[in-house]
């Protein structure tokens, strides 16, 4: 609307926003909003997201799950491992020059897959700790809860095939070998964790 408000609309249909700018504004004010305004974008969501990503992996280090030098923080608590790990796998495919969106269909397809099993922890939570979960505020009847997880359990199912159905040959199974490498350490590593507890 604001941008057919300053050209004709048959220049602006289909068309971002540097058209318009480029039009407006100075040169070195084009310049800042196109550069700048990417930047900004960029930095915000990094910030954001680099102060959360760490800490699952930290939390699951503290549970035993890894080795426990990865939740080594800094003076001002940030777990400077676990946050080089994502800087390496992160640059890892721009150095590289892999294919973006085939790395984002490997990533959010076999994420949902592993989510997965969450869904199964949460299918036999009744008949593991009954008791807790009747006192869970979210409480449902089993048959429900199980209606609910079954109507979640197709939605993510379909998710992941949505991403994973574009995957080349050697993508896809680069996606099971880490699903079934997960599997095993997580089998391996289980032992480990319970004695830990106790």
């Amino acid at each position: 609307i604001v941008a057919a408000g300053v050209l004709p609309v048959d220049q602006v249909a289909f068309q971002n926003l540097t058209l318009v700018a480029k039009t407006i504004f100075p040169t070195w004010l084009y310049l800042f909003f196109v550069f700048g305004g990417a930047m900004f974008a960029l930095l915000t969501t990094l910030n954001g997201t680099l102060s959360w990503v760490t800490r699952g992996v930290q939390e699951a280090t503290k549970d035993g799950w890894f080795p426990a030098a990865w939740a080594k923080e800094n003076k001002n608590g940030v777990p400077y491992y676990i946050l080089g790990f994502y800087f390496v796998m992160g640059a890892l495919p721009i150095v590289t020059g892999m294919d973006m969106s085939l790395i984002s269909s490997m990533g959010v397809g076999t994420d949902i897959l592993t989510e997965f099993m969450v869904l199964v922890a949460c299918w036999v939570l009744p008949k593991r700790l009954p008791e807790a979960y009747k006192q869970s505020r979210f409480y449902l009847p089993e048959g429900q809860l199980h209606g609910v997880l079954g109507v979640i359990g197709v939605l993510m199912l379909g998710t992941s095939y949505v991403n994973l159905s574009d995957l080349t040959v050697p993508a896809a199974i680069a996606c099971g070998v880490f699903i079934v490498c997960l599997l095993v350490y997580m089998q391996f590593r289980y032992k480990y964790v319970a004695e830990r507890k106790q």
